[in-house]
């Protein structure tokens, strides 16, 4: 096929002539081989597990069409219902070429790779160019008067009314509907071809949608299966990853197993007889004079069922014990406080308490328009003479998906020696509690650049809930908040080594603050 190619590209005056045909195509794997020279409809996806050359195929598929060695168009003729026939086009002189990278420094990446690809051409008299960083980065092949662009996807707008004979897009399940009207419109008059590629990523992404309903479409796929028989990952190093991920995660994103459900649970660790036991909290429990012990609250704020759990943390064992479960429905903020206080009040005046919970307490105003939630709460604490209270809360609203990643993993510290012992323990007491963490799930739903948590309450009538008007608990997003700050704070880092977990600075969260 190859050579019929190079022949086609020898016989036009419109394409691009090379003295011989460049030898790219020896490196490439079987299946990169299939996705690069199909091109038999205008637009192909690749769907594949992490790295197993998704990104090095698609380069090297743009430097063919750079160096005229594979069509950039497909122009459709004798169109009918059943079939269309195309005529092949390889680039013209004074054409443009995109590249999309999910956000600048993907495309920065991208752009860095391709220049690393071109240096064994660098003395190659029609592959001479250079690198611009007017409007957009881009690579100009000043003999051929080609363009090569590498842009972000972040912001569609800055890219509509251009041009493009061949748009290549990276990450491709990472991108919002409207990214995808302007980077169809840049190829429509051009009768460009589109190649996008990418992991399964989110929920009905615009990718997934093109590659399950559309028949003007081809799509390739390859698994972490294929990797491995390629010789590009190792099975060791698989097994690893798996460990890290919840299942249905791991085999969504290396095996491209999609879930029907479309949901997946959410604490995916927890283990109720592991999990969970008999802890006598008496007073003298609490009030020993011990800086190891740390009384800890954690609330969840603008839903029907307020309330807070309340924790203590054993500096000394890196534990975390989860003691008791206050609930007030549908009667407020300022109704679970007087619970919490009047139940805990000997307590509180001889320890220091320390809280934590949902960011959008530091502006949420659910009671007074003139005071946060989390100044409600010190409000209350001093009027019942009780020290304030200190603050530790998470910076950032959009971090649930880390959030839900460092519960499960605290879940899967578990065992009986000392080597890998349990370091999360909820009292049996804690029904609401445990019922979350039992039959809560979550859907991740792609919605531009963030991510949205819908909760579903399972059973025989699995039920979609909205996360604000549940009949839940919320008591397990109380949970995560108070891990994510506990246990980052202390020195969690220590009991995931057994868990190969070497990048901790991608769960890692984006800094806390005090609450002014």
């Amino acid at each position: 096929m190859i050579t019929g190619i190079i022949e086609t590209v020898e016989q036009s005056n419109k394409a691009i002539r090379l003295s011989e045909p460049i030898g790219i195509y020896n490196i490439l794997y079987p299946s990169q081989k299939r996705f690069i020279l199909d091109v038999s409809q205008p637009t192909t996806i690749y769907i594949a597990s992490p790295k197993v050359g998704k990104t090095q195929g698609a380069l090297l598929y743009m430097f063919g069409v750079v160096c005229g060695m594979l069509p950039a168009k497909m122009i459709p003729v004798n169109e009918t219902e059943d079939n269309t026939e195309y005529i092949l086009e390889f680039l013209l002189k004074g054409e443009n070429i995109y590249w999309f990278g999910a956000y600048h420094s993907t495309a920065m990446d991208a752009l860095s790779r391709f220049q690393k690809l071109l240096i064994p051409y660098k003395n190659h008299p029609l592959l001479k160019w250079k690198k611009s960083s007017k409007e957009f980065e881009h690579i100009h092949f000043t003999e051929i008067d080609v363009k090569v662009f590498f842009a972000s996807g972040v912001n569609p707008n800055s890219v509509y009314g251009r041009e493009a004979s061949i748009i290549f897009i990276d990450e491709a399940s990472r991108y919002s509907s409207d990214f995808y009207a302007m980077a169809f419109s840049i190829i429509s008059k051009t009768k460009g071809r589109c190649i996008m590629f990418g992991n399964y990523y989110g929920e009905n992404n615009p990718m997934q949608q093109m590659a399950n309903d559309s028949e003007r479409v081809t799509v390739h796929q390859m698994t972490a299966q294929d990797g491995i028989n390629e010789g590009i990952l190792s099975l060791a190093r698989l097994e690893q990853i798996r460990q890290t991920m919840d299942l249905a995660d791991f085999e969504r994103l290396y095996y491209l197993k999609q879930d029907k459900s479309n949901s997946k649970r959410f604490f995916s660790l927890f283990d109720e007889e592991q999990h969970t036991k008999d802890i006598e909290y008496r007073d003298s429990y609490l009030q020993v004079n011990n800086n190891s012990r740390e009384l800890w609250l954690s609330f969840d704020f603008g839903v029907t069922l307020c309330g807070c759990i309340v924790a203590v943390y054993h500096k000394q064992t890196n534990t975390l014990e989860i003691i008791d479960e206050i609930v007030s429905k549908g009667k407020g903020l300022l109704h679970c406080l007087n619970e919490l206080i009047l139940k805990y009040k000997p307590i509180f005046k001889s320890r220091t308490v320390r809280i934590t919970g949902d960011v959008t307490g530091n502006t949420g105003k659910t009671i007074d328009p003139n005071r946060t939630d989390y100044k409600i709460i010190k409000k209350a604490f001093r009027e019942h003479g009780l020290r304030t209270p200190k603050f530790k809360v998470p910076s950032s609203a959009d971090t649930n998906k880390i959030y839900r990643e460092r519960c499960n993993v605290i879940f899967g510290a578990t065992g009986t020696d000392t080597q890998n012992p349990i370091h999360c323990y909820i009292n049996s007491s804690c029904k609401l509690l445990i019922q979350d963490l039992n039959f809560v799930e979550c859907t991740i739903e792609r919605k531009t650049t963030s991510e949205v948590i819908k909760q579903t309450k399972t059973g025989k009538n699995s039920i979609s809930k909205n996360l604000k008007n549940d009949d839940l608990t919320h008591l397990g997003d109380m949970f995560k908040y108070l891990c994510t700050v506990v246990f980052w704070k202390f020195n969690f880092g220590l009991f995931l080594e057994h868990l190969n977990i070497h990048d901790l600075k991608m769960m890692k969260p984006k800094g806390l603050k005090e609450v002014e």
